[in-house]
């Protein structure tokens, strides 16, 4: 045997044990952390908790359980069977009426574990009378939601009540043109559903992230890059949109109309909740897009209901009494404060 032949098979003796050798610590450190991390911990909830929907974009993944974590929070996330957040709270009579809230993150319950979205505080405070669905979908707009309204209503679902909790950013959620949901567009100066059914099937995952929804190991090291992605961000967040825009007025309109008439036709009555933001909390005049909300509800009329000044009041103009530090979603004490205006409000004859 030559010289040559020798040292090459050794190289390749060589490579192929380093090889085993870190194949075999990466299979040791994977199954250590799934000894001592039972539960799976995210820092994207976008990817991790949701699975593509050729309709809507995505939808929640059925059956979920696991930890939402970032540097403001670490919380306990289940969702059930369809995909939307688990309640854990006291269940609702038999046949009770229902109402449904679509949304997006704050309805979902961004940062806050179960039994703390403002939908379960709901339920345990007006109690087995009233079944709350929460239908809220994280990263969704109105378009979106008035989608999952019409799935909904076909699916057999007859609501009592519909009640739809609007974001200030829906306005531009609706227009937004994204590859991986819908959106209206103006045709001959109507504004219309485009990208529906979804261009390539709705929310699209790589490799990676396909790999890392099994792997303890990668979803583990991704947590740890995406968690100090969103630690460089702090006190970045705050939310400060530029002027509105015919396009999005009227696509918000177009949203809600069509949301009335499919409510109309199984009796249910539509309401809509404005997302009160930290800026809000701030003294000053009204944001330009709380007050054309609270304007497209008066002239549609839907019944509006505004936490702003209930909100204002208890923090004492602290915001962060009920947002995270370095975001704008609410605290746990923030969906208690907004659960009980609205159990108030649609608990008025």
């Amino acid at each position: 045997m030559s010289k040559p032949t020798s040292n090459r098979r050794t190289l390749v003796s060589r490579v192929a044990l380093v090889t085993l050798a870190v194949l075999l610590s990466l299979l040791l450190m994977e199954v250590a952390l799934r000894l001592v991390t039972p539960l799976q911990r995210f820092a994207n909830p976008l990817h991790a908790f949701h699975d593509p929907d050729p309709i809507v974009g995505w939808r929640g993944k059925p059956d979920l359980h696991a930890r939402f974590a970032t540097g403001d929070f670490d919380c306990d996330v289940r969702h059930g069977t369809d995909g939307m957040r688990a309640h854990e709270s006291p269940p609702p009579a038999k046949d009770a009426p229902v109402w449904l809230f679509l949304g997006d993150s704050f309805t979902w319950g961004w940062g806050v574990g179960q039994g703390e979205p403002f939908t379960d505080v709901l339920q345990t405070t007006i109690g087995p009378s009233v079944s709350v669905k929460n239908a809220g979908l994280s990263g969704s707009g109105t378009v979106q939601q008035m989608l999952i309204l019409k799935q909904q209503l076909a699916q057999g679902l007859k609501p009592k009540k519909v009640i739809v909790v609007f974001c200030p950013n829906d306005f531009t959620d609706c227009v937004e043109q994204r590859t991986d949901r819908p959106f209206m567009i103006r045709v001959s100066d109507e504004m219309t559903v485009t990208n529906c059914p979804v261009e390539g099937g709705g929310l699209q995952s790589g490799i990676g992230r396909t790999i890392s929804s099994y792997s303890r190991l990668i979803s583990t090291i991704r947590f740890a890059v995406n968690r100090t992605k969103a630690r460089s961000r702090q006190g970045r967040d705050n939310y400060s949109p530029p002027p509105l825009s015919r396009d999005e007025i009227d696509a918000a309109r177009e949203c809600l109309s069509q949301m009335v008439d499919a409510c109309k036709e199984v009796g249910a009555d539509l309401t809509v909740v404005y997302t009160s933001m930290r800026e809000d909390m701030m003294p000053g005049p009204d944001a330009e897009r709380r007050i054309a909300l609270r304007t497209m509800c008066d002239d549609l009329g839907i019944p509006f209901i505004d936490p702003t000044e209930t909100l204002r009041a208890k923090c004492n103009f602290e915001p962060g009494v009920f947002f995270f530090a370095n975001d704008n979603h609410w605290t746990k004490d923030g969906h208690r404060v907004v659960a009980e205006l609205i159990a108030q409000s649609l608990s008025k004859p």
